[in-house]
């Protein structure tokens, strides 16, 4: 997007048929992104003044739940709701909004009740193989005390997160197993040596995905 240009951001799901609620924070950086309107989509009883918190839009939060009881018609994709946004600068919108737990945790409900997990995908990040990939930038950027590096997986397996100075020295390395879906790690200020800029690099069986992110006083 570039600046002061507006878009309707689409959230869509399939297999709703399955689901009987769901509920989860949405992140954007409100440095780059405004968002000032809920369009609800297809769902029944989905209401922008009922199903959202947008008190905390300054802050780049938004909290949503949604139950409905009656098992959906179909399991076609369905768009469940669109986010009206303008961008205050250049920035691409799978940089600037996150799917997370950090208000409402992220989880759907199924028709039996049992809980699942949400992830969030955008459109052109799924290879052929079905395979998603996909390394976003940390926020906030630049950070001063700390931050955080989302990422996402879909199949999961082991994976690393490693930190770079500008000579290339390693500063900072973690690893571990990981499922399916959203993540995020946490950095502090005191795991890495001085301010400056840094580049973050994940890794997961043969792909690799890199970025930078400055570190401030």
């Amino acid at each position: 997007l570039g600046i002061d240009e507006t878009v309707d951001i689409p959230v869509r799901a399939r297999y709703m048929n399955e689901w009987s609620g769901y509920q989860f924070t949405l992140e954007f950086d409100p440095n780059s992104l405004e968002v000032y309107e809920i369009l609800p989509g297809e769902l029944p009883n989905l209401y922008a003044e009922e199903n959202f918190n947008l008190f905390d839009l300054e802050s780049g939060l938004i909290t949503t739940i949604w139950h409905e009881f009656d098992a959906m018609a179909d399991g076609r994709e369905m768009t469940l709701f669109s986010l009206r946004c303008r961008a205050k600068q250049p920035v691409a919108i799978k940089d600037a909004l996150y799917l997370s737990s950090r208000l409402t945790a992220a989880e759907a409900v199924s028709q039996d009740g049992e809980v699942g997990t949400i992830t969030l995908s955008f459109e052109g990040t799924m290879a052929e193989t079905g395979v998603t990939f996909e390394l976003y930038q940390n926020r906030p950027n630049p950070w001063t005390n700390s931050t955080i590096i989302p990422f996402e997986l879909d199949p999961g397996g082991d994976a690393s997160l490693s930190i770079y100075d500008m000579a290339g020295k390693q500063v900072y390395r973690t690893e571990g197993y990981y499922t399916s879906g959203y993540h995020e790690i946490s950095v502090s200020r005191h795991e890495l040596p001085a301010v400056g800029l840094f580049y973050y690099t994940l890794e997961a069986g043969d792909q690799r995905a890199t970025r930078k992110m400055v570190l401030t006083d």
